[in-house]
């Protein structure tokens, strides 16, 4: 994940925060400061793919902070090539695992 996909997913908690759902891609369009609803799309399967974001239906939805917290820390030390996360995101993670 990169500093841009921070920013956006900030800005997604703080329209679904203020509005009381989700944005749709061409409200997304509008926070990202985009022009193309293909570029949204793209950065919601990333999304989904790496554990942020879930889909349920046509419904896109955050993931619990603990968990998406967590995978988030993995996902960096991956790219960091670090051997070890945090006790408590591998906890987090492996009782999610186990769901």
């Amino acid at each position: 994940m990169i500093n841009s996909d921070f920013r956006r997913l900030e800005l997604i908690e703080k329209f679904s925060q203020t509005n009381g759902y989700f944005p749709t891609h061409k409200q997304m369009l509008a926070l990202f400061g985009v022009r193309s609803k293909n570029a949204t799309h793209k950065w919601t399967e990333r999304m989904i793919l790496e554990g942020i974001l879930r889909k349920d239906g046509s419904r896109l939805y955050l993931v619990d902070n603990r968990l998406r917290n967590a995978v988030v820390e993995a996902i960096e030390a991956i790219s960091k090539k670090e051997v070890q996360i945090s006790a408590n995101a591998s906890r987090i993670l492996n009782d999610f695992i186990k769901c």
